[in-house]
């Protein structure tokens, strides 16, 4: 009965949400956890955003980049992001389907300013990080909510980026839980 999704909104934009796509589950910190990762974003930057889900990030930045790319491999998830474009009327950010890992490497030789990485609990996929660490931009957001990943994620990169701030949001009230944005910057 009803719909198969229900309509959130952050800020002054709407997006679709259904079971099969993720909707970070704190209203009142998202445009928080958000406008972290707008600070990292210089007018007229070029974003890339993996993991880009239903769009909510590369909507957001859509303020002062002046290109996102978002890549997102669930199917569910990358047609909301195209309803969310047209929705909100935002016309400087596209969205591809498929693996991070498998889209990555081509994607990158557009040379992006930003990269935001919001993976899953189970952090970037060991070619993916080897990617970044090839061909990856002056700048990476990390946006993570689970520490141990990070952290592996992070010895990895390394090597390439020194670490300029870590910034936790709390959208898990009463709960051991933060969100991490972590900045990393090219050496």
């Amino acid at each position: 009965w009803g719909r198969p999704y229900v309509v959130e909104k952050i800020g002054n934009y709407t997006f679709q949400v259904s079971l099969s796509t993720f909707f970070q589950v704190n209203p009142f910190q998202i445009s928080n956890l958000y406008n972290l990762i707008l600070d990292e974003v210089n007018p007229g930057d070029k974003v890339i955003d993996c993991y880009s889900g239903i769009g909510t990030i590369s909507i957001w930045l859509c303020e002062k980049a002046s290109e996102v790319l978002g890549l997102e491999e669930n199917p569910r998830s990358y047609q909301y992001a195209l309803v969310a474009k047209k929705r909100n009327k935002v016309h400087k950010v596209s969205f591809k389907k498929g693996a991070v890992e498998s889209l990555l490497p081509t994607v990158l030789k557009n040379q992006y300013d930003v990269a935001v990485l919001d993976p899953s609990r189970i952090g970037l996929h060991a070619s993916v990080c080897e990617t970044i660490l090839n061909h990856g931009p002056k700048k990476i957001v990390y946006v993570s909510c689970y520490p141990e990943s990070l952290s592996r994620d992070l010895l990895k990169l390394k090597s390439a980026y020194s670490i300029r701030s870590i910034q936790t949001v709390d959208l898990f009230p009463r709960t051991t839980h933060l969100e991490t944005v972590v900045v990393l910057e090219r050496r």
